[in-house]
């Protein structure tokens, strides 16, 4: 397949954006040709791959087999700060999707502060939990933009105006 034939639809978000239901959706409609949603915030504990660092960091992306590949994007650091994660360095997970062919489509979901508390809460979450997440992305430059990248274009998204079912038809019409 050549690099106009496999895409990456990367979603990024505070928590309570939408990330998850809209990347579920996309795979749904997509009916067979996207990856389950491979979440870039997880793999960053000590002994992970995320975490550990080198070629098997970001093996999953490099081996997604089906035309399009979602990923999600939240706060994708090791919990220590011991080393640049995902957030604060796209270069390396971008250069992977890259190297294997894929074609980046960026899109930042944003919410309101309340309607994503209301979702963290609705998840089983403390209010003040999602509260202090959704202050910290939508007020940290470093979380909240990515740097430039030629011919990479971020998209952004307001979740509430639509549900996810149809904001997930939207990404997939774009790609």
């Amino acid at each position: 397949m050549g690099m106009a034939e496999l895409k990456a639809v990367v979603l990024r978000g505070t928590p309570g954006s939408g990330k998850s239901t809209i990347a579920r959706e996309m795979v749904h409609a997509a009916a067979g040709r996207a990856t389950p949603p491979i979440v870039l915030d997880e793999g960053w504990l000590p002994g992970q791959a995320r975490y550990v660092g080198g070629p098997g960091r970001y093996a999953d992306l490099r081996a997604a087999a089906l035309p399009i590949l979602v990923a999600e994007l939240g706060w994708a650091e090791p919990y220590d700060m011991r080393t640049e994660g995902a957030t604060r360095n796209p270069r390396e997970w971008m250069d992977a999707l890259e190297q294997a062919g894929r074609e980046v489509h960026l899109f930042r979901l944003e919410v309101s502060r309340d309607e994503a508390v209301r979702r963290v809460a609705s998840r089983g979450n403390d209010a003040g939990w999602g509260r202090a997440w959704w202050n910290c992305y939508a007020h940290d430059d470093d979380i909240r933009l990515l740097p430039q990248r030629a011919g990479v274009v971020e998209r952004v998204i307001p979740t509430e105006a639509w549900p996810p079912a149809r904001t997930a038809e939207m990404i997939l019409k774009t790609v």
